[in-house]
């Protein structure tokens, strides 16, 4: 009693030392009102800022998914942690100050959110270990008045958030053993003490989290029902902040402080979260009339649509409520404007890791929204939104100054108008989330001007639709573009030619499985199975399409597993392989047709590395010098590098301007880390030899053509949101208007050969009917098996 007495003065003096003290952003920040603090700071220089004002913007900006600049933000927070011994002040009351190891930990879990919310699991995983080993050795705590007095329980209490979101890290990267023994921790986390309960939804509401991500809705279901009116009344008396520690008291004062703010508003911010998962536990167990009410309640408070974390999945539940309730026309409203907020946010990410990795665990907006449009014979829309939710990043990567630093060293005049893009794009955001705006007549001001002055550029950082007048005229006559669109239980293919735009539904079972079968059997360079599973993929993939009569070139968009699938080598039992009926090109996404360059480079010059010297003999390949030895004969001018003049550096130096490079040697693929896999070219003093794709976007290459004679150079990992990291892509972004690489690891003679015949009919050609001649000539003079001769594809404008 006498502890409780102390404890109560304690809070009784904080209360009379905080009284007047929140200020405006302290305000926002308690409301929920996060986009409104990401607003106002867009006049806000970083160094004007106070302590804990940059700690409270942080949070907002993080909350609001508003990541352009998350990142700055909380590298200037622990900058001025760095300053204040490692101590972070983050509080809407006063001055709560918290202990270096508390400190650190928050840090660590905020930018975990953040890595989890763009898809980036390896690096939650390694924040995740960090955050457990200080959770493991020293006591995270707040350093104030009444710290001396806080309990040993209160550890966890505040560890409960990391604890959380470090076992949803190892949760999506397969670490389950880790995931459930963070879980087990979760469940014994004591909060049952006076400066405890206030977590005690936080505890619950992560149990239900983590049994969502496992899909177990029945439990979650459980826990939020049975647990949740208890927590959501505990909520209502003590008034509780994520990573904020707040005396269940203090509540009784707070529509003083904060002038006539209702116990309601206070408390909607963290009500908000549980209440969406219990929607879609009841969506997810059938119980549908529920859910949509449940829904409903969440979307009629216009404050919801500041919560740019949880918005969109409010939108994307009540429109499969309405959908399943048979309401189409209210569920394709709910999907559409789903899928405008996730494109605004995703405007927003300035890295190119972090916009192929924001689709992830979201995509499902765009598939539910794509499979309504075909269902109720709106092609040409659906086939829109397929564009949007799959291969963005390529499109619509934001050009900052770090990633353009060529381009703005020409064209300084753009970076202002990049920087009210920027900001602009975040009052647009806003206005859609509070119905303000109609959805599909989106106008920014900069963004008109950047298009007149670079509109290449502003391509880059606009979600646009597809036009489709515009694609279908660079399809040629006796041209289709078939894109793949599905994920699951459905599957798409689009046909589209000059005067027509049709959707077809496809066999989904087991697609995923039925690609690796194919592709295992095409490793058996002796074996005859391959015909029997490509015959079975061409009559799921391309027989259903109805291609029109007369078409002899076809484009093809692939979607998810169908990445590493060689369209080439699909037979029909009566016509033969693909290969022999059509002339074939792969996109990473339509939309890019409008963005390769349609000049060709003046420069008569090719450029050839072959066999470079990588410092192990057994490494060596001779077939692919005597590759670059024949390749380089069949031109006038061609600048011939062997072993170790064939070195990163002169690829560096003398790349840009070359009509034709030509890359005969090793390459690595790493699915783990896509963006490490690389070209194994010499090193030397200035440069390692391994020119990795992350190195590629810091090139130049303005190529008509690049071979990449190498092993697997056409590999990429497929995000969730149908990103491609690999080779390709990292040259076409360089400039290249065409690439042909690999698939798999190629066999030495048979592609010397293939590379030969390329080239002598590129000269008659363009390099499309040039790589089809050359796959058939080997395939009847050499070997008939596809494992020798379908490993290349071409990628890109093929002319």
């Amino acid at each position: 009693m006498r502890l409780l007495f102390v404890r109560l003065q304690m809070m009784a003096v904080c209360l009379v030392l905080v009284t007047g003290c929140a200020n405006q952003s302290a305000r926002h920040v308690l409301l929920g009102d996060y986009d409104e603090m990401v607003r106002k700071s867009e006049s806000f220089n970083f160094d004007t800022l106070s302590y804990n004002d940059t700690a409270l913007l942080c949070y907002s900006l993080l909350k609001s998914r508003a990541f352009a600049r998350l990142d700055p933000c909380l590298d200037r927070l622990e900058s001025l942690m760095a300053l204040h011994d490692g101590e972070m002040e983050f509080s809407v009351f006063g001055k709560n100050i918290y202990n270096r190891a508390l400190s650190e930990y928050i840090l660590l879990s905020w930018r975990q959110e953040a890595a989890l919310e763009l898809g980036n699991y390896r690096e939650a995983v390694s924040l995740a270990d960090r955050m457990v080993a200080i959770e493991q050795s020293s006591h995270l705590t707040i350093v104030g008045p009444w710290a001396g007095s806080l309990p040993a329980e209160y550890h966890g209490v505040m560890a409960l958030e990391g604890l959380g979101l470090s076992a949803m890290s190892y949760l999506y990267s397969g670490q389950t053993g880790k995931a459930n023994q963070l879980l087990q921790k979760l469940e014994q986390t004591e909060t049952d003490f006076l400066e405890g309960r206030w977590a005690e939804p936080r505890r619950q509401m992560w149990r239900a989290r983590l049994l969502f991500a496992q899909q177990r809705y029945e439990e979650a279901l459980v826990v939020l029902e049975d647990d949740g009116p208890r927590s959501l009344s505990e909520f209502i008396n003590s008034l509780n902040m994520a990573m904020n520690v707040i005396n269940p008291l203090t509540y009784l004062v707070t529509p003083v402080l904060f002038g006539a703010t209702s116990l309601g508003e206070l408390t909607f911010s963290q009500e908000l979260e549980p209440e969406l998962m219990m929607c879609r536990a009841q969506y997810e167990t059938g119980r549908i009339t529920d859910s949509h009410q449940c829904y409903k309640r969440i979307l009629d408070n216009p404050r919801t649509a500041n919560f740019g974390s949880v918005y969109f999945l409010g939108l994307h539940g009540r429109g499969l409520t309405s959908l399943a309730l048979g309401d189409d026309e209210s569920a394709l409203a709910d999907f559409v404007a789903a899928a405008e907020v996730l494109e605004k946010q995703r405007a927003s990410v300035t890295s190119e890791k972090g916009r192929m990795g924001f689709l992830a665990g979201k995509a499902s907006v765009y598939h539910d929204l794509v499979k309504l449009l075909v269902r109720t014979g709106q092609a040409e829309a659906a086939f829109e939104y397929a564009e949007r939710g799959k291969a963005r990043a390529l499109v619509d990567l934001l050009a900052t100054r770090q990633q353009f630093p060529g381009r703005q060293a020409r064209m300084p005049e753009t970076g202002a108008l990049l920087e009210a893009v920027a900001r602009e794009q975040y009052t647009e955001l806003a206005r859609i989330q509070n119905g303000k705006l109609n959805v599909r007549s989106v106008n920014v001001h900069s963004l008109q001007q950047l298009q007149e002055k670079d509109p290449e550029l502003a391509s880059l950082i606009s979600v646009q639709g597809v036009e489709l007048p515009s694609l279908q005229a660079q399809l040629g006559a006796q041209e289709a573009l078939v894109e793949y669109f599905g994920h699951d239980a459905a599957w798409f293919a689009f046909v589209v030619t000059r005067h027509q735009v049709r959707a077809v539904a496809l066999d989904p079972k087991e697609l995923t499985a039925g690609v690796q079968t194919f592709r295992k059997a095409l490793e058996e360079a002796r074996g005859t199975s391959y015909v029997r599973h490509g015959q079975a993929l061409y009559r799921r993939l391309i027989a259903p399409l109805g291609l029109p009569a007369g078409i002899r070139a076809l484009t093809i968009v692939p979607h998810g597993p169908l990445h590493y699938l060689p369209f080439a080598a699909l037979q029909n039992e009566r016509s033969g392989f693909l290969l022999d009926n059509f002339s074939l090109r792969i996109l990473p996404s339509a939309s890019v047709l409008n963005y390769l360059r349609a000049d060709q480079v003046s420069s008569a010059s090719v450029l050839i590395l072959g066999n470079p010297d990588l410092g192990n003999p057994n490494l060596d390949l001779p077939g692919a010098e005597r590759e670059a030895v024949s390749v380089a004969q069949r031109f006038a001018v061609a600048d011939l590098k062997l072993r170790k003049q064939a070195s990163e550096s002169y690829l560096r130096n003398h790349g840009e301007g070359q009509r034709l490079i030509h890359f005969a040697g090793h390459g690595t693929f790493d699915p783990v880390q896509p963006m490490a896999s690389a070209l194994l070219l010499s090193p030397d003093d200035e440069h390692d030899g391994m020119l990795q794709v992350s190195e590629l976007y810091e090139l130049r290459l303005d190529a008509d053509l690049v071979t990449l004679s190498g092993c697997q150079t056409a590999l990429g990992n497929v995000t969730d949101g149908d990103d491609v990291v690999g080779f390709t892509r990292g040259f076409m972004f360089a400039g290249a208007r065409t690439i042909v690489s690999s698939l798999w690891e190629v066999d030495d003679e048979a592609t010397r050969r293939l590379m030969t015949i390329f080239y002598q009919s590129l000269s008659a050609g363009g390099a499309i009917t040039a790589l089809q001649s050359a796959q058939k000539m080997v395939k009847a003079t050499y070997q008939q098996h596809p494992y020798y001769w379908a490993a290349f594809q071409l990628y890109g404008s093929g002319t």
